[in-house]
């Protein structure tokens, strides 16, 4: 088939939970989206809801975070700052993390939105992360039913040597 031919299907909803009325031959998990299901239960939860929407033979393939937490407070960072091309507003994005567990980390974002006339635009966001090593990670979806192709380190197939980033590939 050309490139042409071929649509995506964007889906946005829980993937802890999600039902649709087809399958598919390929789910992608980008962005380290894992991170939101903080524990082994979520997690197992997101990759039997795949499972079951995956053709025999399909493919699963997600990024995640793989290290340990440190556990306290870390000094906040300034994770970007610039000027908004279109609306000349000044931005600055701070982060701090809190290791909770060596498995769960905050992160709380404060952003600065300054623009020429009137006050600035302050907003925080919080999120808890969990963290989950690559062979539970690896071992859950076994128990699930999935055969994991490989673990890497990178998108370019380099093999897993325990860094904080994975990239898993399992098939059905």
């Amino acid at each position: 088939a050309r490139l042409g031919e071929r649509k995506a299907e964007l889906v946005h909803g829980d993937m802890r939970s999600f039902e649709l009325p087809h399958m598919f031959q390929l789910i992608i998990i980008p962005y380290c989206t894992l991170i939101y299901a903080t524990n082994d239960q979520e997690r197992r939860a997101v990759f039997e809801r795949c499972f079951q929407h995956l053709h025999p033979g399909g493919v699963l393939a997600f990024d995640f975070l793989a290290g340990k937490v440190s556990v306290g407070e870390e000094l906040p960072y300034l994770a970007l700052q610039g000027v908004h091309p279109f609306t000349g507003e000044v931005l600055v994005h701070t982060v701090q993390v809190k290791g909770i567990r060596e498995d769960l980390r905050l992160l709380n974002q404060v952003s600065y939105h300054m623009g020429e006339d009137g006050p600035a635009k302050i907003t925080v966001q919080a999120s808890l992360e969990g963290i989950c090593p690559s062979e539970r990670v690896a071992e859950l979806l076994t128990e699930v039913g999935f055969s994991v192709r490989g673990i890497y380190s990178d998108y370019s197939g380099t093999p897993d040597a325990g860094e904080e980033f994975c990239v898993i590939v399992a098939e059905k």
